[in-house]
């Protein structure tokens, strides 16, 4: 059963200035919230201590499923040469710009960055803020 949906993305690829849109044909599926921190944890070469540190602050982001057919395909292909993510903006309501999530979207795991998909397979991916900031707007509307 298809779900219709006004949401979108709006890019800006390498090297051009124009800002492309990107209607979703489908709702993203099954949103979470996901807090993380990057740890490192060291011990010494006897095992009698352990020291853990925490790099930069905790990141809040957003996991969520997407039809592999709703991902912009020229956007695809400048994510495979940068798999840290490229800016993107997701817009719940294309026809409400002003409501807008500036952020990083990237797959859940770099190796499942897709090569050949039917457009119809969906797809893992993770949105962080570019901003630092959360994304409690797409779980609560008044938020944003």
């Amino acid at each position: 059963m298809q779900r219709a949906t006004n949401a979108g993305f709006k890019y800006t690829l390498p090297g051009e200035s124009d800002e492309k849109t990107h209607p979703l044909r489908e709702s993203l599926r099954g949103l979470r919230r996901v807090h993380t921190d990057t740890v490192y944890v060291t011990e010494s070469i006897d095992g009698t201590k352990r020291e853990t540190t925490t790099v930069g602050s905790r990141r809040s982001e957003v996991r969520a499923m997407i039809r592999y057919g709703d991902l912009p395909k020229d956007w695809l292909q400048a994510l495979r040469r940068a798999p840290g993510g490229r800016p993107i903006t997701y817009v719940p309501d294309l026809g409400n710009p002003s409501e807008c999530y500036p952020c990083y979207l990237t797959f859940q795991h770099i190796a499942e960055i897709p090569r050949v998909l039917d457009d119809d397979e969906w797809v893992k991916i993770r949105m962080l803020r570019t901003d630092g900031g959360d994304l409690e707007g797409l779980f609560n509307p008044s938020a944003s």
